[in-house]
């Protein structure tokens, strides 16, 4: 990254100093070159953060924000102009079917999809290993199959279809999303979770 960018620091420079700002924020996006609109600005650096929170969807307070810009605007002097963002959250919104082979088991699969799903999309503290996503990845229809078969009572998953969020616009996900790349300063975010719960009989008639 050029000097002309990010001036005499360095985009982990403002990485780090984002997170110096804070032990309350989680994610820390640096975009040299942006302004808040995420337009294309010589001398303009953007950093998007997001908090440690137990909402769906953490926004930053204008607290946060402020106290992030000052923090960097200190220690890294005139040399770009900083501007702090929320990241551009996009939902997940997911429709799953799921099959069981006891009538009692129905509402306890159903709960319990539903807290699994609802955990593994949280951008803070989901994920595989339970860290939060990165900015700008998709969760794997793969992974969420993984995630729901370890469910006691479910026999097998008839169907997952995963529609993405964002500005109005839907975007319906029918094959594997490996390698699927979102915008890079966006975070995912638990959203609509319809799961229906077929008896096995209903299922094969």
């Amino acid at each position: 990254m050029s000097d002309t960018e990010t001036g005499r620091f360095s985009v982990q420079d403002y990485y780090d100093l984002a997170f110096e700002a804070s032990r309350s924020i989680a994610r820390v996006k640096v975009i040299p070159g942006l302004d808040d609109t995420l337009t294309p600005v010589p001398g303009h650096i953007t950093v998007v953060i997001a908090p440690y929170s137990e909402e769906d969807k953490p926004l930053v307070s204008a607290v946060l924000k402020k106290q992030v810009k000052d923090y960097i605007r200190e220690r890294a002097g005139n040399l770009v102009t900083v501007h702090v963002i929320d990241p551009a959250y996009i939902k997940v919104n997911l429709h799953v079917e799921l099959t069981t082979d006891r009538m009692d088991s129905i509402p306890v699969v159903s709960s319990e999809a539903m807290g699994r799903i609802k955990e593994f999309l949280h951008p803070i503290r989901g994920g595989e290993e339970g860290r939060g996503w990165d900015f700008g990845r998709a969760p794997c229809l793969s992974d969420l199959y993984a995630l729901l078969h370890q469910i006691e009572g479910v026999l097998y998953i008839e169907s997952i279809r995963m529609v993405l969020e964002a500005d109005g616009r839907t975007y319906t996900i029918y094959g594997d999303t490996t390698g699927y790349r979102l915008p890079g300063y966006s975070l995912i975010y638990p959203g609509d979770v319809d799961i229906k719960v077929n008896l096995e009989s209903e299922a094969t008639v």
